[in-house]
């Protein structure tokens, strides 16, 4: 890039500004034209550089440390305890400031072009029926309101548990079952902190699940409003979220140690790959205006063994243009990125996103900024609408949401602006960017004419399907949750809860503020989602839980036909089943398959089968294959293999003269048996003898019937 460095002139009491090739014509001070060069060629370096560099930042280390104390889940199960709040809590949104009219003038909002592949139509969106034949893998409920606004839904998930937060409750579920085993509210589960909450006011939950280090770690934010403020983090001792878990209650009116008043907002919960978690917040004036964002990073093995906790804060991160950072989130690292890659969108619109990255975590951080992604334009959606009519929907606009790492890519979510042919709505951008190349892979629009969709929630498998969650509703739909199980290959919302009732309140409602999606630490190609949906009319929201991919149906067998004979070699055939990635084959000539001749896997919808035993009745079916582990069987069909020619008694392979001698020799001389047997019983009657012969010879010279074949 050039820098635009602009000269001053001074003709009597006037003074100019010329641009560079204007001043090189006028100039004829030769020092004067040195110096300009010089400094033109400096501020041009300075803003080369400015493309990746490290980020301007503050960081300090705590030299005092946080002591953890003790929450059981089966001693809160076993005497009274909260499970909603005791009275109604709403939770407010601030934006920084105000953008300047002439930034927001320069955002576009997207129209849709069919031939652009980076706007992608919603193909299930005119087509509710289809919608419906697709089930997840598993499905149950979840928390329903507990009295505050927004929910915040979030989950994560381990071997045998499903571990939800809302404001202000968590519960845990066996994930095979769907049977909640613990519902508390996160005033009671961190009340025996050391020391304790600042206030009730406990807001803005999250959770993960550590597949590396097998512990799951919730956050929670807290503030009274005047001068405290704290991250609440619990961790668990283990995998099993019924087990012990370790709290803390970790000052976030300072930096370091340093007092900074101010309390955290909009919270981010991530960690690498083997050494930190990370928390981020918008950090705002305890009694005043916004200040920065904050990271706060831990070290994971205190905090899993329950030791003394110190930290690392990092504030005041900066984008490119200098301006302070709002809404960055940390990076849920799936695979080692020698580091934590951060990532924030402008929270009002640009045409770009900005990442960070964050190495030595736990000795001396450094931030790297790494270089800006250019992506296509977003903005700001309107409200979100409903069936029933108003209120609106408040959707936060472009605000940064969920953040995933794995294989060299950082992928995130949001909702945007964009008109698909009638006007307005909102829709889902898609961000997927190279860490290598700082360039923006994955960069889509997805939607549907007159539907709004937000609040989305990204997840990668470890073969880059890609998965999300969200809210979605129209002016004939209440608000509901959908997902999608392989954006790139098969970009169709699927129905997770449809929406019972009309959402209430006053214009625009709060709706989210965000969704909760997980991989399942057994596969991780098995995608756990969590979100909010429109409970019955005026009774506020509820909350839902699904395990994708979708559970597949019963597979409905093709040909050959039931009951038919085949030759030796047989093609099987099946018709291609929705979700399935491969199916599983069995023969047998049992029709129970205890100990099948033939199960494998095959990856399309049809199998060619060779060197079966001839004579024999044979029994197949098939099942698809995905990562859910609930699975159908088709129907039992059955085959007969007949490798022979009828007629052709001496199994020379055809039939002719010589058969009927054969025969004559078998019937009335003892000569050896056709073989197989079926071959002389030209006419079906299950007998070989001088009927075969009469009807063999009557074929043979006299035009009769051709032989029967009996298997």
């Amino acid at each position: 890039m050039v820098a635009y460095v602009p000269c001053d002139f001074a003709e009597g009491s006037k003074k100019y500004k010329y641009s560079f090739e204007r001043c090189l014509t006028m100039t004829s001070n030769k020092l004067h034209l040195i110096y300009f060069v010089i400094m033109a060629l400096l501020v041009t370096a300075v803003a080369l550089q400015a493309e990746e560099q490290p980020a301007t930042y503050q960081v300090a280390r705590s030299a005092v440390s946080a002591t953890a104390t003790i929450v059981s889940p089966k001693y809160i199960n076993s005497v009274p305890h909260p499970i909603s709040s005791h009275k109604p809590q709403r939770k407010y949104h601030k934006d920084p400031y105000e953008p300047a009219a002439e930034e927001l003038a320069k955002l576009v909002v997207g129209q849709y072009d069919p031939n652009n592949p980076h706007h992608i139509l919603d193909r299930s969106a005119a087509a509710e029926t289809a919608r419906s034949l697709f089930e997840p893998c598993r499905s149950f409920s979840g928390v329903t309101n507990t009295g505050w606004n927004p929910p915040d839904p979030h989950a994560a998930v381990g071997p045998d548990h499903v571990v939800v937060v809302v404001n202000s409750s968590i519960a845990i579920f066996d994930k095979y079952t769907g049977e909640k085993l613990l519902q508390s509210t996160a005033d009671y589960w961190f009340q025996n902190t050391s020391p304790p909450p600042p206030s009730y006011f406990i807001f803005d939950p999250k959770v993960v699940y550590d597949p590396n280090a097998g512990h799951f770690v919730i956050l929670f934010l807290c503030t009274n409003d005047v001068s405290k403020s704290s991250f609440l983090v619990s961790a668990s001792k283990s995998a099993d979220a019924m087990g012990d878990w370790y709290n803390y209650n970790l000052d976030a009116a300072v930096n370091g140690d340093v007092p900074a008043n101010t309390w955290p907002d909009y919270p981010g919960l991530g960690f690498d790959y083997d050494q930190a978690i990370y928390l981020t917040a918008n950090m705002w004036q305890l009694g005043g205006g916004y200040k920065y964002v904050k990271v706060r990073i831990l070290d994971k093995d205190s905090l899993y063994a329950g030791g003394a906790l110190t930290w690392h804060d990092i504030w005041n991160l900066r984008y490119h243009n200098w301006t302070s950072a709002f809404t960055v989130k940390p990076a849920v690292s799936y695979s080692d990125a020698d580091g934590e890659f951060l990532l924030s969108n402008i929270w009002y619109g640009a045409n770009y996103t900005t990442y960070w990255k964050i190495t030595d975590p736990l000795g001396s951080p450094v931030v790297q900024l790494r270089p800006q992604v250019s992506v296509s334009s977003y903005s700001s959606p309107p409200d979100g609408v409903q069936q029933g009519g108003p209120p609106t929907i408040s959707l936060l606009g472009p605000m940064t949401q969920e953040v995933v790492y794995r294989n060299g890519m950082v992928y995130t979510s949001f909702s945007q602006a964009f008109n698909w042919g009638s006007g307005t709505v909102s829709a889902i951008r898609m961000l997927g960017v190279d860490t290598l190349t700082s360039t923006a892979t994955l960069d889509a629009v997805f939607g549907a004419d007159g539907i709004y969709y937000y609040f989305p929630a990204i997840y990668p498998d470890p073969l880059n399907r890609i998965y999300t969650c969200f809210s979605r509703s129209s002016t004939e739909e209440y608000i509901g949750i959908h997902y999608i199980e392989d954006f790139l290959n098969d970009p169709a919302s699927k129905l997770l809860r449809q929406g019972d009732g009309h959402r209430s309140g006053s214009s625009p409602t709060r709706w989210g503020d965000y969704g909760g999606i997980a991989a399942d630490p057994v596969d991780q190609n098995l995608v756990w989602v969590y979100h909010e949906y429109a409970g019955p009319t005026g009774g506020g929201w509820r909350t839902w839980i699904g395990q994708i991919p979708s559970k597949i149906g019963k597979p409905t067998l093709d040909a050959p036909l039931n009951a038919a004979q085949v030759e030796t070699q047989v093609e099987l055939s099946w018709d291609i089943a929705d979700s399935a990635t491969s199916y599983q084959l069995q023969i047998d000539d049992d029709s129970t398959f205890i100990l099948p001749e033939v199960s494998l896997v095959v990856a399309g919808n049809s199998y060619i089968v060779g060197s079966l035993t001839d004579m024999q009745t044979h029994y197949w079916r098939v099942q698809g294959v995905t990562a859910c582990d609930i699975k159908t069987w088709s129907d039992i069909w059955s085959f007969t293999v007949c490798n022979f020619v009828a007629g052709d008694a001496d199994g020379s392979g055809a039939t002719n003269v010589a058969d009927a001698v054969y025969l004559i020799s078998y019937v009335f001389g003892g000569g050896p048996a056709p073989d197989p047997v079926n071959a002389g019983d030209v006419d079906c009657n299950t007998l070989v003898n001088i009927a075969d012969v009469v009807y063999l010879i009557n074929y043979i010279f006299g035009g009769g019937p051709p032989p029967c074949k009996l298997c």
